[in-house]
């Protein structure tokens, strides 16, 4: 069982925003390490719950500003990037850390775990550990 010492809210699940280098696949082909790398990162970004009462979704990719502008418009329910630093509905730093990812040639993942799901969750954090190509920028 998990427990959160923290805010609690009456969601079953972990949110994850996940900054990721994906190699491209010649650099795959010339490497097994990477090539088996991309593949789990690929099953994270596609696994997704076993049935109707897991709250374990396929991740979101987002690859440019504009795909995370919409997606935080979508998800916060505005129409202005602006209004959701005015009334800190998500911080102007953390909007940026993610832009800087971006800039920087990383894709982006949103990614919600079921707490159940604990064993994933922890992949997350062994592969982010000590990982200059897999950073998790927000866990919630």
């Amino acid at each position: 069982m998990k427990l959160r010492n923290d805010f609690v809210t009456n969601s079953s699940s972990s949110s994850f925003v996940v900054a990721y280098r994906d190699f491209n696949e010649q650099e795959c082909k010339n490497d097994w390490v990477l090539d088996a790398y991309k593949t789990i990162i690929n099953g994270i970004l596609d696994i997704s719950g076993n049935d109707d009462y897991s709250d374990t979704e396929k991740a979101i990719k987002i690859s440019t500003k504009e795909e995370f502008d919409n997606h935080l418009l979508e998800y916060f329910y505005t129409d202005n990037i602006e209004e959701l630093f005015e009334d800190e509905e998500y911080s102007r730093e953390k909007y940026n850390e993610v832009l800087d990812y971006l800039n920087k040639g990383f894709s982006i993942f949103v990614k919600r775990i079921d707490y159940s799901d604990e064993i994933l969750e922890k992949l997350f954090k062994i592969i982010a550990h000590s990982n200059d190509n897999f950073v998790i920028l927000e866990d919630e």
